[in-house]
């Protein structure tokens, strides 16, 4: 674009691009392209190449290439640019300091004729310029002056506040209290609405900042208030030095310290308002623009927001227990820690802890109790503990179950001293700092495949999955604060990047980005339709309207790509549909779509809807039974109830409405809300099969449910599977409905007979609830008396108007439609043993997740990943979607990178970038954050500080890292392993240069090929590698010298020079040398080939006998297939070895240089094997062959065997490992 746009350049300066990959079209330059057929560079080379470090070095050894060089003068090179020059550190950066001077030794170029360039936003400080110099001299084989140095120029507070044609000052007070309201972003729909009404609170004026003029005229307001030159001034240090002001500019400053001056200002306004008044003047600083338009921002801002995961959290052994940071308690800290826990489910929080072996006493050891608790068959010694409080669980016994807070002792005691330590009861009188508490510890175990393990569900709600260590890692804070930004309405920029430093992080992040964030945006899409239908809508009206809703909003493609389920984006419809964007008529994609929707609601508001951010529990919606059901089951019942006795007389209407209440609230809750999708799964007693059968019809629509509880859980007469609670007991140990009912009969009659037998009362409750329509009954097997009780859709009604109701005993929170508040007061708590009752509470509208479902935006984040691993025309498709102006839904929003991104990439202008971990140093982190704020000027950075010490030490102080001094990279000239790689590099750039018929064979195939001839050596005189080694031996003293001559400036020692020669003239049995690792390297990669071979045979004998065998049974049939499979798998992998680039394969072995990885790689060879999805697809396995290379540092633990390894979307398990 800069050439076509210049007059003097266009059509006489030839630029182009040169990278790796096929050899695109592109002949000539046009507006908006550069260059890029290689054999027309070639024939005519640019005066500009643009490439990359890997394939410059490729240029100066393949003989294909020569015609890039054949032609240059040793003038003719004047210009040597490198990008982002900070990120060659190390052994990179030495890497790039020799093929610089390997491409001047090449084109002859004289000694300070070459002007090389070195481009970077965040290399050292103010006073680097010395160090700069020294590097650029390290780096590019040149002397520099001082003057070389270009840096940024800012302007000063003063400048900015002259950039006007008047300083007069006309507004002096920012909004007061009584504006409190009109301050909250909270009460406008919209960044227009809400930037508006800010303009008019500040200035009193109404401006369209819809519009370049209205943004033009706030800077202008912006100028002539107080508040703008106060706010500024804190970005200025002033400091007088001999009698004279000298100001140093600050970058970051911390919104504390803006507070603490506008309290000392203002002290009779309280935090709150004055953290408004910021806001408020920051989205009008973001808002307003300089002329022209767009590029001139008034201010550019970056919002900067550090976050510490909750890792490794524990809870102080106490009365009154606090969470605390396990790594922040000092070791003399008199109060004892445990692992804090709480039930996802019903909200109950407690310890955890591993009990010694043989002795009453727990183990605080947080790296034993987690093996412990995570292990597949949970070790039977996991305590959990949880306080009593108020005396409410007083049993009959005064002998009661304490721990203590000294010893970690658990005894049974009627004051509470501790018989190991003496540590006294807790007093509430005098309370002390370390006691011994009551406590209840049920210890339950289960007998799993003949091996008793621990029994992990709540002891409360007996959820089996509920009970989880308290706590958020890094990933999952940060999939919540992707989920505010893309459904806020006050974000235009729905776009983020988020670094990992490690290549498995970014891969299984992106995954989990786009699975975590999906729920979010069902929710805010649900919600809408909620409010669309009005109040008391049907479940099943609601489960219809969803789909249809969006169905008709969206139009079936748009509908398909928000919605589509990321568990299923592998489906080879949905990937067709990616790529062109078209549904066909036939498509099964919407129809899928629409079933899955159909069934979240009934998720959402049954078995999901206490687990995480739900509609439920953020206060956006509740739900109640139908009145004219309800009351019938009522009526019914109450009369029922009373033909059980006297004492049964006393039970009135509004103690059965409790009644009814509570257990369909259990009912509803465990997941037991009939669907047709679960027809099949009721009659197979709970089989989840129907769940997670590939190839079955519930694929679309069920999302996988096998773990127990997370699956759907009906009333029953029998128990199956955790899918099916049994209601009565029938003599064996009380079931939860029976425990539950007694405990409402208590609350009504007092203590009911000894001998009452509990069944017949919930067979009448049941007969009620059937009749009434509320519940339905399902018919498993009549023979044996089995059966199965629901709730109908049709009577469950959901509202947008939600109330709480709480337990005053344990805190156990309810949530129901506001219209039947009344219904829950009294009603005894649902929680295992707590005899409270509940206490209504209307939920409030300030919710955070409430307000974001209620006017939040509908937009689906996709995820991926973009490292080195990928491909090139991976890597330009995900960024081709990435930087599209108007995003199609299917359309990767958010790449979840490595620090490779530093580099230069172009994926155009974001606002928003996410750290999920504390970068290494200064520079890195400058570099990151500074990809936000391209578009306006606007950005937000979000760090997520994990438990490591690197990460906790910026944590306690972030100014350090975000205003600390940037270290200078570091260059070693002397590093042995780089010098060995160059120097094999420059021999063969020196072969190929010294004649036309040096060559390196294009594939591998050719190298194998002559290996598997019987005289292997005779086979291969006269060609790569036998050709390389006889130039090298022949031209060895000229070689070394001209290798050694490059480094003028005494770059290199005698150690240095002595080891070069060493390695240059050992043979193919000298260990170490240039011959014996070139001649290792391939005889193992064709010792593997031959292995595939011998396999490959032993697979076809195998099937030749499995064809043979006869009467044919699915069994043999089977066998064939995967046989067949593996075999195809293996032919590939064959063909890929044959088809491998001898070059690449040199620099994988870690040969010559590799400008990605400093040491040789670790190649990962991976079969995918696809299901068919349907029958059309002829029931065959589909099979893709994947080839991945890791840095041995890295491989030797991402490839270990057994381990899991994340790339592009897929999880790999190491299965076999070829050791050379």
């Amino acid at each position: 674009e800069i050439v076509h746009g210049s007059s003097s350049c266009r059509g006489k300066v030839r630029v182009g691009l040169y990278v790796g990959g096929e050899s695109e079209k592109a002949k000539q330059m046009t507006e908006t392209g550069v260059i890029t057929c290689k054999d027309e560079m070639r024939k005519s080379p640019p005066d500009i190449l643009m490439t990359n470090y890997k394939m410059l070095d490729y240029l100066l050894i393949r003989q294909d290439d020569r015609g890039l060089w054949s032609e240059n003068a040793p003038d003719t090179l004047r210009y040597l640019v490198v990008d982002e020059i900070h990120t060659f550190d190390g052994a990179q950066g030495t890497d790039l300091a020799c093929l610089i001077r390997r491409v001047k030794a090449r084109l002859k170029t004289p000694e300070g004729h070459l002007c090389p360039v070195g481009t970077s936003a965040t290399l050292g400080g103010e006073d680097s310029g010395a160090s700069i110099l020294d590097f650029a001299a390290l780096v590019f084989g040149e002397k520099f002056q001082e003057s070389s140095i270009i840096q940024e120029t800012r302007k000063s507070v003063r400048e900015h506040l002259e950039d006007t044609d008047s300083l007069e000052i006309r507004y002096f007070e920012p909004p007061g209290p009584e504006h409190h309201e009109e301050l909250s972003p909270a009460s406008y729909a919209s960044i227009e609405a809400y930037t508006t009404a800010q303009a008019k609170l500040w200035f009193g004026t109404d401006l369209d900042l819809s519009t370049l003029d209205g943004k033009v005229a706030l800077a202008k307001e912006l100028r002539a208030h107080n508040f703008l030159r106060t706010f500024l001034q804190h970005f200025e240090q002033r400091t007088q030095v001999d009698g004279q002001e000298q100001v140093r500019r600050r970058s970051v400053i911390e919104e504390s310290e803006i507070l603490s001056a506008l309290s000392s200002r203002r002290p009779q306004w309280d935090t709150e308002h004055h953290r408004l008044l910021i806001n408020s003047f920051i989205s009008l600083c973001a808002t307003a623009r300089n002329a022209p338009y767009p590029s001139a921002y008034f201010l550019q801002l970056r919002s900067e927001l550090w976050m510490r995961e909750l890792s490794r959290m524990v809870a102080s052994v106490h009365p009154h227990p606090e969470v605390r940071f396990s790594m922040d308690l000092p070791s003399d800290h008199p109060q004892r820690h445990l692992a804090a826990m709480h039930c996802r489910e019903c909200g109950v929080m407690g310890w955890g802890a591993l009990q010694k072996a043989n002795e009453d006493k727990l183990v605080p050891e947080l790296d034993r109790f987690y093996s412990a608790f995570f292990s597949k068959n949970p070790d039977p010694r996991l305590r959990f503990l949880f306080p009593v409080e108020n005396d409410t669980h007083q049993s009959e016994s005064l002998v009661q179950p304490y721990l203590c807070g000294s010893c970690l002792a658990l005894f049974e005691s009627k004051d509470g001293t501790c018989p190991d330590c003496g540590t006294k009861a807790h007093d509430s009188e005098a309370p002390a700092e370390v006691c011994t508490l009551r406590v209840e510890s049920p210890h339950k175990t289960i007998q799993r495949q003949n091996i008793r393990v621990a029994d992990k569900s709540c002891p409360f709600c007996e959820s089996s999955t509920g009970l989880t260590i308290v706590g958020s890692r890094a990933a999952s804070l940060t999939s919540v604060g992707l989920s505010q930004l893309f459904g806020s309405p006050y974000n235009d920029d729905k776009k983020a990047m988020a670094f990992s430093d490690s290549v498995q992080d970014a891969s299984h992040r992106a995954g989990f980005f786009s699975a975590r964030t999906y729920q979010i945006v069902l929710r805010a899409a649900l919600f809408k339709v909620i409010d669309k239908l009005g109040e008391d809508a049907a479940l099943n009206d609601l489960s219809d309207a969803f789909p249809e809703h969006w169905l008709k909003e969206y139009g079936r493609e748009k509908f398909v790509g928000t919605f589509f389920p990321p568990q299923l984006e592998w489906l080879a419809e949905f990937e067709q549909f990616k790529a062109d964007q078209h549904l066909t008529t036939g498509s099964r994609l919407p129809s899928r779509v629409a079933d899955r929707l159909k069934w979240e609601v009934i998720r959402e508001f049954g078995m999901q809807c206490r687990i995480g951010r739900t509609l439920e529990k953020s206060g956006a919606a509740g739900t109640h039974l139908a009145e004219e059901a309800f009351e019938k089951a009522v009526t019914t019942l109450t009369e029922a109830l009373h033909d059980f006795g006297s004492s049964f007389k006393s039970i009135t209407h509004d103690d059965t409405v409790r009644l009814i209440s509570g257990l369909c609230e259990r009912l509803r809750t465990n997941g037991g809300i009939h669907h047709p999708f679960l027809e099949s799964y009721v009659a197979k007693k709970g089989d989840t099969y129907v769940f997670n059968n590939l190839n079955g019809e519930a694929l679309p629509k069920l999302p996988p449910t096998g773990t127990p509880g997370n699956r759907p859980t009906y009333f029953a007469t029998f128990q199956a599977k955790d899918a099916f609670e049994r209601l009565y007991s029938r003599g064996t140990a009380p079931t939860w409905a029976e425990h539950w009912v007694g405990k409402w009969l208590r609350s009504i009659i007092g203590e009911p007979a000894k001998d009452l037998d509990p069944a017949p009362i919930i067979e009448r409750i049941v007969g009620a609830l059937v009749d009434s329509g509320l519940w339905l009954r399902h018919e498993i097997s009549k023979s044996s008396g089995e059966y199965a009780w629901s709730l109908d859709a049709r009577r469950l009604l959901v509202s947008t108007e939600a109330a709480d109701h709480g337990c005053q005993t344990c805190g156990h929170q309810v949530t129901t439609s506001r219209s039947v508040e009344q219904r829950w007061k009294g009603v005894p708590c649902l929680r295992h043993k707590c005899p409270g009752h509940y206490l209504s509470s209307a939920v409030t509208n300030d919710s955070f997740f409430g307000d974001l479902y209620r006017k939040g935006d509908v937009v689906r984040m996709r995820a991926a990943e973009h490292t080195g691993m990928l491909d090139r025309p991976t890597r330009e498709r995900i960024e081709k979607e990435f930087m599209r102006k108007e995003p199609l839904s299917t359309d990767i929003r958010m790449l979840s990178c490595t620090p490779t991104m530093e580099m230069g990439v172009d994926v155009g202008a974001l606002s928003t970038v996410l750290l999920c971990s504390v970068p290494p140093e200064q520079a890195n982190y400058l570099q990151r954050v500074g990809r936000g704020g391209r578009r306006d000027g606007n950005s937000l950075a979000l760090t997520v500080a994990t438990s490591d010490s690197h990460d906790l030490s910026y944590y306690e102080m972030p100014l350090k890292m975000l205003a600390g001094e940037v270290r200078m990279p570091a260059i070693f000239l002397r590093a042995p392993a780089v010098l060995e790689r160059q120097l094999t590099a420059f021999c063969i750039d020196r072969w190929v240069e010294s004649s036309t018929s040096a060559r390196i064979p294009d594939k591998m195939e050719a190298i194998y090929t002559r290996l598997s001839q019987k005289n292997p050596a005779a086979a291969s005189s006269g060609t790569f590698p036998a050709a390389l080694f006889t130039f090298i031996e022949t031209n060895l003293s000229t070689l070394l010298d001209g290798f050694v001559g490059m480094f003028q400036n005494g770059e290199l020692d005698e150690d240095s020079v002595k080891h070069l020669r060493g390695f240059l003239q050992g043979n193919d049995d000298t260990e170490g040398s240039l011959t014996y690792k070139i001649n290792r390297s391939i005889t193992a990669s064709h010792r593997d080939r031959e292995q595939f071979f011998i396999r490959r045979k032993e697979l076809q004998k195998a099937i030749d006998g499995n064809k043979a065998k006869q009467p044919r049974d699915e069994k043999l049939e089977k066998d064939l297939s995967q046989m067949l499979a593996e075999r195809k798998g293996i032919n590939n992998l064959i063909k890929e070895m044959n088809g491998k680039e001898v070059l690449n394969f040199l620099t994988d072995e870690g040969l010559i240089p590799n400008y990605a990885f400093p040491e040789e790689g670790v190649t990962l060879r991976s079969i995918i094997l696809r299901k068919p999805e349907s029958d059309e697809d002829g029931g065959k396995l589909k099979k893709q062959e994947f080839e991945h290379v890791r840095p041995a540092e890295a491989a030797i633990t991402e490839l270990a065997p057994g381990n899991s390894f994340y790339v592009e979307g897929r999880k790999l398990t190491v299965d076999q490992v070829s050791i050379d």
